[in-house]
């Protein structure tokens, strides 16, 4: 990119990503043997191409998004897949940054990198079925990790009941998702379902920017 007045000197764009994504609004750089002071948004408002960065990506001075982890067993890909433009929609409003095993790149060591972005989650919806409850990597390791974060209110744990079980059996003192925490299946449109589980995750972010001080 150009630098106003002076034709030709060129700034990277990875630079002034880079500086917009640690936060800085202004940099100096050495033109002509001066210093000059760079506005990073300026400068990127006025080379940007409308969609080259994704909605959800943070722009210095806008609220970042909340690091969502989703839990679920194999068995429910279907409902996790129903739910998921419910998540698009609070992605591409920048609300969550949606993570889930399905991106997992191969070759990454899957074990390091489920816990790796269960330490960094702000957000945790776990799809609830007897599949998931029976799953020992889901007993022995995610829901201890999002537990443990939700009682140390660095994040918050939100049940998403997909399928009728005994979910409260494990977390009893958290209210879950959809409405009364009916099971998804059992609503006569699965739609509306879908919907209130939106509704109620944008009471939970807004919750839980408060409790981070956002």
């Amino acid at each position: 990119m150009r630098v106003r007045g002076h034709p030709d000197r060129w700034i990277s764009y990875s630079k002034l990503e880079a500086f917009e994504k640690n936060g800085r609004q202004e940099f100096e750089e050495d033109v002509d043997l001066l210093l000059i002071s760079v506005n990073v948004n300026e400068l990127l408002r006025l080379t940007d191409v409308p969609g080259a960065r994704g909605p959800a990506e943070t722009r210095a001075g806008e609220e970042r998004p909340l690091k969502l982890f989703i839990s679920y067993a194999h068995e429910d890909e279907k409902w996790r897949a129903k739910l998921a433009p419910n998540l698009d929609l609070l992605q591409r409003e920048g609300l969550v940054e949606v993570w889930c095993d399905l991106q997992i790149k191969p070759g990454d060591k899957w074990d390091d990198e489920i816990k790796r972005k269960l330490e960094e989650a702000e957000l945790y919806l776990f799809l609830m079925s007897t599949d998931l409850l029976v799953s020992d990597y889901v007993q022995n390791t995610e829901l201890p990790i999002a537990r443990r974060r939700h009682e140390e209110d660095k994040a918050r744990l939100v049940p998403v009941v997909v399928r009728e079980c005994s979910w409260t059996r494990y977390i009893d003192d958290i209210q879950g998702l959809p409405k009364g925490a009916l099971a998804v299946k059992q609503w006569r449109d699965e739609d509306q379902a879908f919907h209130d589980v939106e509704v109620g995750l944008r009471e939970t972010i807004a919750e839980v920017r408060k409790m981070l001080g956002r």
